[in-house]
């Protein structure tokens, strides 16, 4: 019986938190979640809430906020219709990558508690990593919708720089990817630990 309602207490948990990272999600897409940066490019701090989702209620609540991370990007660049967003109205690309990262940040932290037996190690690099996963999936995945014109408004706004579009590449994969992972792992990492640490006192409480 105990069993029964400390898992029903675990699933209660689990759909209330997935369910404050995608209002968190939402709100940050429609406010602060992308930063400008130098180039015209974007920083973006969404891939925390995936995080923190991913490693602690695992791969399929880390597919679901990556989808609504991507739904979200993808949404956001019907409204704001400019050559750096247009290529994410293809889900494909907006959608597509974020959900495997989610997915992906889950797996990776699995992997790095079984070699490394400590907790604060494998939530660090789980996030470090799956931040240069994110990374390292969308931008070819732009290149190539942004090359083709594979998305919406293609004809009335043009996203590639017609020269060192490739040195622009590499400059959003470096300058995106330090500064996303710094993120990750200054402010996700840390958090995901509280969590899991609260987690692990309930059960002695109740």
């Amino acid at each position: 019986m105990d069993n029964k309602k400390t898992k029903r207490n675990q699933e209660i948990f689990k759909f209330v938190y997935a369910s404050a990272l995608i209002a968190i999600i939402v709100i940050l897409t429609a406010t602060v979640g992308y930063i400008p940066f130098f180039g015209g490019i974007k920083i973006t701090i969404l891939h925390i809430p995936v995080i923190l989702g991913a490693i602690v209620l695992g791969k399929r609540y880390g597919l679901l906020l990556g989808f609504v991370f991507g739904a979200g990007a993808m949404i956001r660049s019907f409204i704001e219709v400019v050559p750096e967003n247009v290529p994410f109205t293809n889900p494909l690309l907006s959608v597509l990558p974020r959900m495997l990262f989610g997915y992906v940040a889950a797996l990776l932290y699995d992997a790095f508690r079984k070699i490394f037996k400590r907790e604060a190690v494998s939530v660090t690099l789980a996030a470090i990593t799956a931040t240069m996963f994110h990374t390292l999936i969308v931008v070819p995945i732009l290149f190539v919708v942004a090359k083709t014109g594979f998305h919406f408004f293609a004809s009335e706004h043009t996203f590639i720089i017609e020269k060192g579009f490739l040195a622009y590449m590499l400059f959003i994969v470096v300058n995106n990817m330090l500064l996303e992972i710094a993120a990750a792992a200054v402010i996700g990492a840390p958090i995901v630990l509280a969590i899991k640490k609260a987690m692990t006192q309930q059960p002695a409480e109740a």
